[in-house]
């Protein structure tokens, strides 16, 4: 009886941990399809909502890397200061895995396409989820 007790309180468990998981997937896809919908909107300060407003925040790309949201708003803002420059962003075969409930590592591929030319990489984001939204802690974001 106690083992069968224990079974069922496992896979209860593992249920109910395989939804959180789903829960988490589907928040955090929509902070990246809100990103996406800023940048296309020619929002650099919208687009940024995304990330944790922090000292701590780190951006990595081009063999460089910020810290701070102030220092990552100016430096998008130097390098797409016009909605032409910004194009339109879109995130392709993204792979979410939560590492916890507060947790979890985003990697996917990015485009931007402007006129005349397009834009793309890898990028791995970490992520925390901290008064219910999930911000991005970390960015490793990298060129073709």
């Amino acid at each position: 009886m106690k083992i069968t007790i224990a079974i069922i309180i496992f896979f209860v468990n593992v249920v109910s941990a395989q939804n959180s998981d789903k829960k988490n997937q589907i928040e955090i896809e929509k902070v990246l399809q809100s990103q996406i919908k800023e940048w296309n909107n020619g929002s650099v300060e919208g687009f940024m909502e995304g990330y944790l407003n922090s000292e701590t925040i780190r951006f990595a790309s081009g063999g460089k890397v910020t810290y701070g949201w102030q220092a990552m708003l100016e430096r998008y803002k130097k390098n797409y200061s016009t909605k032409e420059k910004m194009g339109k962003l879109n995130f392709h075969k993204l792979d979410i895995r939560t590492l916890s409930e507060s947790s979890a590592i985003v990697f996917g591929e990015w485009e931007v396409q402007r006129i005349p030319d397009t834009l793309g990489g890898l990028f791995t984001l970490l992520m925390e989820k901290n008064k219910n939204n999930w911000k991005v802690i970390h960015d490793h974001t990298s060129s073709k």
